[in-house]
């Protein structure tokens, strides 16, 4: 009971106190029709976010397991034969070029 006459007295003094003129009237109103108008953020933007906060966790465990790789097989990954056969293949045709045969193309077509 006397929780409640507590709180009836503090509404009591509540309700005497003068209206406060230092808030416009209808403020709180304008506020909530306000944030009810704010766009919904855009979905494109949500995703953006959430890929750029994965990326520390990403490389974090691309290194992880590039390091347990390399451990485990006990030494340094070499070159790919593959690789170096392509590499020449696509390099040889500017090799075997002739520059004096280029000028010659060039010069015959101008």
């Amino acid at each position: 009971m006397k929780n409640h006459n507590l709180h009836e007295t503090i509404l009591r003094a509540a309700r005497k106190l003068p209206d406060d003129t230092r808030v416009p009237y209808a403020f709180e109103k304008r506020i909530m029709a306000r944030l009810t108008s704010q766009s919904q953020p855009d979905s494109l933007d949500l995703w953006a976010r959430g890929l750029w906060q994965a990326t520390i966790p990403c490389l974090t465990l691309m290194f992880a397991i590039s390091a347990w790789s390399m451990v485990a097989t006990g030494r340094v990954p070499s070159i790919d034969p593959l690789a170096t056969d392509l590499e020449l293949t696509m390099i040889q045709p500017f090799d075997e070029l002739d520059v004096e045969y280029l000028w010659w193309m060039f010069g015959r077509l101008f």
